[in-house]
């Protein structure tokens, strides 16, 4: 039984690798080379830590306009504007109390 799980996780990975592979091909970029050791300290590029830098640069990506179309990625980072400026006009518990505390 274990090996028939393993035969179908194997599958399903093939069938992954291949999907990928031909949105590559597709799109006109190469995967990196795996990346050994830590990549914190590595001169790759860093995951977004906040929403206005995921937004930034999710509208200035090449490749998400190419996959998805100029409209979709014009609506999703519109979406995120909206968002940032709720974000920012909300005051937060913390910041009441913060305030309260140099009063």
């Amino acid at each position: 039984m274990n090996l028939r799980i393993h035969r179908l996780a194997v599958a399903e990975i093939d069938h992954e690798v291949d999907y990928y592979e031909s949105r590559q091909t597709g799109l006109g970029f190469e995967l990196e080379d795996e990346l050994v050791g830590n990549a914190y300290h590595s001169d790759k590029a860093q995951v977004p830590t906040t929403m206005a830098q995921a937004r930034e640069v999710f509208a200035t990506s090449s490749v998400a306009r190419a996959a998805l179309g100029d409209e979709v990625v014009d609506h999703y980072v519109n979406m995120a504007d909206v968002e940032l400026a709720a974000y920012r006009a909300a005051v937060t518990d913390w910041e009441l109390r913060r305030g309260f505390e140099r009063l």
